[in-house]
């Protein structure tokens, strides 16, 4: 959903590793997300969601981020926390990413 205009699903995890790289992706922490980033939920064994960032706020010092995905090709859009996930143990790493560039440092 999150590459495919909302319109299909990419499963191969390689061709989401290509699209980060050829168009210039980066890794940021929870903190530097906004809008517009994207969310990978990782296992031990690949990819096993990924979401779009629409809103983040940080009350009580910790980020909470609301994501826009597709947990499956059965169920519609889903706007949720970026914890609120359904892998338990399966979930190895949560990683925000994002084409903006690297702010210069003065």
């Amino acid at each position: 959903m999150v590459f495919a205009s909302r319109r299909t699903a990419i499963y191969d995890d390689t061709e989401i590793e290509r699209i980060l790289r050829e168009d210039g992706y980066r890794q940021v922490s929870d903190r530097e997300a906004v809008p517009g980033d994207v969310v990978f939920y990782r296992g031990s064994w690949g990819l096993l969601h990924a979401g779009l960032v629409l809103e983040v706020s940080v009350p009580a010092g910790l980020p909470a981020v609301r994501v826009l995905s597709k947990w499956d090709d059965a169920s519609g859009e889903d706007y949720h926390g970026h914890i609120d996930h359904p892998y338990g143990e399966k979930l190895d790493r949560i990683e925000f990413w994002t084409d903006r560039p690297k702010e210069a440092s003065p």
